[in-house]
């Protein structure tokens, strides 16, 4: 939303285009605020990083699912299982790289974290 009765399309742009096309006075579509944005991003494939130390576990839970089934050597993680231990840790501590995923007994080895840090990131 951009304004009162004003909206950006971000995802099925075809869709408006084809109904502006037909001259159609209305178009169904969700509102999404910005927290729903970057959900959508993510589980549509078009944003693979979140910042691990802001993103809700929804979305990191989203992304790790993303990870487990595109990249090979990730299809036996628990998405949920790391995100959990994520979401524990920054919550007495400050995130500043991904080392303390090897200790948190969530699944990840020294040899994954290169891969995960291409889409956790820390802003």
């Amino acid at each position: 939303m951009l304004g009162e009765d004003k909206y950006q399309a971000i995802l099925n742009t075809q869709v408006l285009d084809a109904a502006k096309q037909a001259k159609q006075d209305f178009v169904w579509c969700i509102v999404v605020d910005q927290e729903m944005q970057a959900q959508v991003e993510v589980e549509t494939g078009q944003v693979v990083k979140v910042d691990i130390t802001t993103a809700s576990e929804e979305e990191l839970v989203s992304v790790l699912d993303f990870i487990r089934v595109s990249k090979t050597g990730f299809g036996k993680i628990s998405p949920e299982k790391i995100a959990a231990a994520i979401v524990q840790y920054r919550q007495s501590n400050q995130i500043t790289n991904l080392n303390f995923l090897t200790k948190a007994k969530c699944g990840v080895g020294k040899a994954k974290l290169p891969a995960l840090a291409e889409s956790l990131v820390t802003n």
